[in-house]
């Protein structure tokens, strides 16, 4: 992947992860909720995971990618991993794909493991398991051929919306 196109993934992948981070949420339970991803668990510093590379700052959100990351979500082939750091730690991860392929590769995936039970919009093309947790989130956008999968760490988000409310 190209730097230009890495950069416009990145961007792309900040901007859609904090739109749906300040979306107002309800909890449905869900089967099988991470307590991390990819082996990193919620909560973990980023001094702790080796290989991290930061590509972004927002506020007090690190954007960061893994130098020689496994680009490999079940059967589906990723553009990038972007792991997400609050105040050091790991709070959220996502996953950009191209091509309705695999979408479809994906959805299969996440309603293998967390079951059928997600809000569904849009046509097909987006889905989320809120529950107690983790908020876990698949868009898809067949004009622009791409999509992207969330997973957020709840009590760290909650904790970063209080804070900033303070301020």
């Amino acid at each position: 992947m190209t730097s230009v196109k890495k950069k416009t993934c990145v961007l792309f992948l900040v901007q859609s992860f904090l739109f749906l981070m300040f979306c107002p949420t309800q909890a449905v339970p869900f089967q099988n909720q991470p307590d991390g991803f990819h082996g990193i668990q919620w909560g973990t510093p980023a001094s702790d995971i080796p290989g991290l590379q930061p590509v972004r700052r927002t506020g007090s959100d690190v954007f960061c990618v893994m130098k020689n990351e496994n680009l490999e979500f079940g059967s589906a082939r990723l553009k990038i991993i972007v792991y997400i750091f609050s105040q050091n730690r790991f709070y959220a991860a996502s996953l950009g794909f191209e091509g309705e392929k695999n979408f479809e590769k994906i959805r299969s995936l996440l309603f293998y493991q967390h079951g059928k039970r997600a809000n569904e919009a849009h046509d097909g093309y987006e889905y989320e398991w809120i529950g107690k947790d983790v908020i876990l989130s698949l868009k898809y956008n067949p004009r622009e051929n791409f999509g992207y999968v969330d997973y957020i760490y709840r009590p760290m988000m909650i904790k970063q919306k209080h804070e900033k409310a303070l301020k």
